[in-house]
């Protein structure tokens, strides 16, 4: 699973934070290992760098193998806190979704002709 980390212009994350970041992710999702091929992190400062207090958004997007990706976000007051939250948001989010695949295959299997 490849993960990659995109900031807009007002966070700056040098290279070493970011290897932690993507490093921490894949350790999140590991469980999905191979149905993932690809993980987005959209980190945007949503107070467009005013001092009107900070107002982080972390946009996480996951490309399942074979399925439309699956795209959720969290608010936070701290880069860490969104990106915490947007992972466990997107672990939840790719749950339900293998959950429901395995469901219907399970529901084909078993009906009668």
């Amino acid at each position: 699973m490849k993960v990659h980390v995109h900031t807009d212009h007002h966070l700056v994350i040098d290279t070493e934070i970011e290897a932690r970041i993507a490093s921490a992710t894949a350790e999140a999702l590991a469980a999905f290992g191979p149905r993932i091929i690809r993980v987005d992190l959209h980190l945007t400062d949503q107070s467009g760098g005013r001092r009107a207090g900070d107002h982080v958004r972390c946009l996480a997007e996951a490309h399942p193998s074979g399925l439309a990706p699956v795209t959720v976000s969290h608010d936070a007051a701290d880069v860490k806190t969104a990106l915490d939250g947007a992972v466990a948001a997107l672990a939840t989010a790719l749950e339900h979704t293998f959950s429901r695949r395995a469901d219907k295959s399970l529901r084909r299997a078993t009906r009668r002709p």
